[in-house]
């Protein structure tokens, strides 16, 4: 039998026997992008009870077929005819009964995304939201085994965690790109000690004692990085460009993070009480060091568009007292080689934050964050599931994802000119 360890063998489905179990296996069309590294993200693997791969295994061992459907169609929808012949109502077949499967599937399910994904087609509305998110095998299992128990039929003791290490299948599948929060700890920690290093030359200086230029630019750059990695993870914002803008409030934010040929989108969603008070803070220090920047002399080229309140981005000329102020956009991140980051997609944590807000948030709430709300799920819309001004829950996960991930209010006190 094929393994998914090495799918490319079959792309179609197909079983794996182990002894007494089996595992059906198949690939998702669409959805989460195929990993390079490991092409399983893309691919469905379910252990089947006995009272299923028994009659499966037989019947590929019979037909000569590592495809466990292959001939069972029309043998079934002939058999569904004969048996309700004479009942009342449209007559029950494989299609008919596929097409009510999810009303079984989603109350066992924990959001539409793992719900969708065992019919191995997401529709158009779940495409882009199953594209963002992370699943363990052992959730998938458990809402496998949970519906064929509703249906009455019966499956076996194993554990579904099991399943993880079946066949060397890796432990999740979707999203190839999400982290988890530990990764981000390091970065933070990283940017922290680079502030910290960079300050001492600035706090040092007085005057008469040559200006510490290139300290104080890239002392700049690695808070700015800081505030925006803080912002990124707490907004689910697609990573800053060139066209992006924002606007952060109190306590909500617009955002506009899509203006492509392909359409523009933009949203009004929560702001993280530590990263809008982070980004605030940044934004007083600025016009602190502008001013310094002016009382010595330096020419300052403030070329920010004045359609974001992200943070900005301060570089030096090569010759001359001459400094530049932009807008930051997320290549100036990866710019700095933070550990790991410049590795990763550029949107690594719009995945992992979804990844992660997706055990802990209603998945309305969490769509509409990320500007993936379908019909009459738009919490600004009549039928809005929650009001912006009530998404205490949202607020409050938010806040704890940014601590596990490192995130810590910058000590602006003892930065270097911070009036």
């Amino acid at each position: 039998m094929n393994d998914i360890s090495n799918p490319a063998q079959s792309e179609t489905p197909h079983l794996i026997s182990d002894g007494d179990e089996a595992q059906l296996c198949y690939r998702l069309l669409n959805g989460a992008n195929p990993d390079p590294r490991s092409p399983q993200n893309q691919w469905l693997a379910l252990v089947l009870p006995t009272a299923l791969a028994q009659p499966l295994l037989t019947h590929a061992t019979d037909a000569k077929t590592q495809q466990p459907f292959r001939g069972i169609y029309a043998s079934v929808n002939r058999q569904l005819k004969r048996y309700f012949r004479g009942q009342p109502g449209i007559t029950p077949t494989i299609n008919r009964i596929t097409s009510a499967s999810w009303l079984w599937r989603r109350p066992n399910a924990r959001d539409d995304t793992s719900a969708g994904m065992f019919s191995g087609q997401f529709e158009l509305s779940l495409s882009a939201p199953a594209a963002y998110r992370r699943i363990s095998r052992a959730e998938i299992q458990k809402t496998f085994n949970s519906t064929l128990a509703h249906l009455g039929v019966a499956t076996d003791t194993y554990s579904p965690s099991a399943t993880s290490n079946f066949q060397n299948s890796p432990s999740h599948m979707g999203s190839a790109v999400a982290c988890n929060a530990q990764f981000f700890q390091e970065i933070f920690q990283s940017l922290l000690g680079n502030i910290r290093a960079a300050s001492a030359p600035c706090s040092e200086w007085y005057s008469g004692k040559p200006f510490p230029r290139e300290s104080l630019a890239t002392l700049y750059q690695y808070v700015a990085a800081y505030e925006l990695l803080g912002w990124q993870l707490s907004s689910g914002a697609r990573p800053l460009g060139k066209r992006s803008q924002n606007r952060i409030g109190k306590y909500l934010q617009w955002v506009q993070d899509k203006n492509s040929s392909q359409g523009t989108e933009s949203r009004v969603i929560p702001v993280a009480a530590d990263t809008r008070n982070g980004i605030t803070a940044l934004q007083r220090w600025t016009q602190s060091l502008i001013s310094v920047l002016s009382q010595q002399d330096f020419v300052l080229s403030d070329q920010r568009s004045g359609v974001r309140d992200t943070p900005a981005w301060l570089t030096t000329t090569h010759k001359g007292k001459r400094f530049l102020l932009r807008d930051m956009t997320w290549s100036d991140m990866t710019s700095l080689s933070l550990p790991g980051l410049s590795t990763q997609p550029n949107n690594v944590t719009r995945h992992s934050l979804t990844s992660w807000l997706r055990l802990h948030l209603p998945d309305a709430q969490l769509d509409a964050l990320l500007g993936h709300a379908r019909h009459g799920r738009n919490l600004v819309s009549p039928q809005g599931a929650t009001a912006l001004g009530q998404q205490t829950l949202l607020r409050t996960e938010l806040a704890r994802w940014l601590k596990q991930s490192g995130y810590q209010p910058i000590h602006w006190e003892r930065l270097p000119w911070n009036i």
